[in-house]
C-alpha cells in the first residue's frame, strides 16, 4: 500500500529533523490538491503509527480563486474526524495578484506564496497552533535547488523545519522524503476528494518548467532522481569558493536581526543601509510596519548585482525569513545615496551598520 511508503518517509524525516513532539497542535495548509490531501491523512494515521500526541487541524485559507468548492473535503474531514476550517483571506489574494499582474497578465506565484504563508501564520494562530505544516514533497525540494541555481546564482532549497522567531511559529514539511509519483498513487488508492486547481497558472508556471527539464536529466541519467535528493542534504561532501572578503549578501540576509537589536519598533520607517571597508555605501534595505508585522519596502544592492539579477533572488530569501514581503522594488545604491539625503536621518550606528528613520 502506498500510504505505508509515505508513513515510513514522514518517519525518516521525523527523526532526521525532530518535526513532531508531544503536545503540538499543527495547522496542515490544505490547498485541495493531492499533496495536501495526502499529507493531512497522513498525519492523522502517523499518530497512531508514531505514538506521538499531537492534534491535527485542517485550514484552508480562501484566496479567492472562481469554482473552488470543499464540500466534499469537509465531509471527509468530519467522516474521519478531523478538525477542519475555511479562512477568507484579508485581502483576497486572487485580487492582489490581479493588480500586481505583469504586462501579459500572468500573476505573480512569488507573491501569492508569501501572501499565503503569512495568512496561514495568522490562521493557525487563531486556532491555537504551534506548528504550521506543508505539503512539499522531494520532487518539489529539487525542483526549488534548480531554480535559484538557474535564476538566482545560488544553491538553496526549503528547509524542513524553520521556527520564526518574531511570528514565534515553526513551519514544517514533513513530505521532503516523499516522491511526487508515490503521493499521486496514494491519493488515488484513498479515493480522496482531490481539487482540480482554478488558478490560471496552474500548470503554466515555472516550476511546471522546471519539472519538464528535470523529466528528461532523469530519463537520460535514471541515477540522477536519487543523487538530486542525496546532495539536499550532503553537506559533508559540500565543496564551494569562499571569497576573501565577506559576502555582502549575507549581512543582508541577517539585517532583520539587526532590525530587532535596534529597539526602536515604534519609527514608522527604518533603513538599513551597510557601508564597505573604506567608507562606501554598499547596500540596504528600507522597512515600515503595519499592525506589528514587519514589511519590507526596497532592497538597495550594487548596481552590478542589480543587473545579474541578485537583487530579485535576494528578495526570494527574504520572504522566507520572518517578515512579510508583498510588494518590493529592487534599485541600486546609487538611488539609495539621493533617497537618503533626502528623506532620511541617522538615528543610530553600529560598526559600519547605519540606522536611518524617515523624516517626519
Amino acid at each position: 500500500m502506498s500510504m505505508r511508503t509515505i508513513l515510513g518517509c514522514i518517519k525518516q524525516a521525523d527523526l532526521d529533523y525532530e518535526l513532531i513532539n508531544d503536545g503540538d497542535r499543527i495547522a496542515i495548509g490544505i490547498s485541495g490538491g493531492k499533496d495536501s490531501l495526502v499529507l493531512l491523512s497522513a498525519l492523522n494515521l502517523y499518530k497512531q503509527f508514531s505514538k506521538k500526541k499531537y492534534e491535527i487541524v485542517g485550514i484552508n485559507i480562501e484566496m479567492g480563486f472562481p469554482n473552488m468548492s470543499f464540500t466534499k473535503i469537509r465531509k471527509y474531514c468530519k467522516d474521519n474526524n478531523i478538525e477542519f476550517h475555511q479562512v477568507k483571506s484579508k485581502p483576497l489574494i486572487y485580487e492582489v495578484l490581479k493588480l500586481n499582474a505583469d504586462e501579459t497578465g500572468n500573476i505573480s506565484c512569488s507573491i501569492c506564496s508569501r501572501m499565503k504563508k503569512a495568512a496561514m501564520n495568522k490562521a493557525a494562530k487563531t486556532y491555537r497552533c504551534n506548528k504550521v505544516a506543508f505539503a512539499h514533497h522531494n520532487d518539489d525540494a529539487v525542483e526549488t535547488l534548480f531554480m535559484n541555481m538557474i535564476h538566482g546564482g545560488r544553491i538553496a532549497t526549503f528547509s524542513p523545519k524553520m521556527h520564526l522567531t518574531r511570528a514565534n511559529m515553526t513551519f514544517v514539511r514533513p513530505l521532503v522524503y516523499c516522491e511526487e509519483k508515490d503521493i499521486r498513487k496514494t491519493a488515488l488508492e484513498l479515493n480522496l476528494p482531490v481539487l482540480e486547481s482554478t488558478c490560471p497558472a496552474n500548470k503554466h508556471t515555472e516550476r511546471q518548467n522546471m519539472k519538464n527539464l528535470l523529466h528528461d536529466f532523469y530519463h537520460n541519467y535514471p541515477e540522477s532522481r536519487q543523487n538530486f535528493s542525496n546532495m539536499l542534504s550532503n553537506t559533508a561532501k559540500l565543496s564551494l569558493w569562499k571569497k576573501v572578503n565577506e559576502n555582502d549578501r549575507e549581512w543582508i540576509l541577517n539585517s532583520l536581526k539587526l532590525y530587532n537589536d535596534t529597539n526602536i519598533h515604534d519609527e514608522a520607517t527604518l533603513t538599513l543601509t551597510r557601508l564597505d571597508p573604506h567608507g562606501n555605501l554598499v547596500g540596504g534595505l528600507t522597512y515600515h510596519q503595519i499592525d506589528q508585522e514587519i514589511c519590507l519596502d526596497g532592497i538597495y544592492v550594487k548596481e552590478e548585482w542589480r543587473k545579474q539579477g541578485l537583487g530579485s533572488s535576494l528578495l526570494t530569501e527574504l520572504s522566507k525569513q520572518d517578515y512579510q514581503v508583498i510588494t518590493c522594488k529592487i534599485y541600486s545604491y546609487n538611488h539609495l545615496t539621493f533617497f537618503l539625503k533626502n528623506e532620511y536621518e541617522i538615528i543610530g550606528k553600529v560598526e559600519n551598520i547605519s540606522y536611518l528613520a524617515k523624516k517626519k
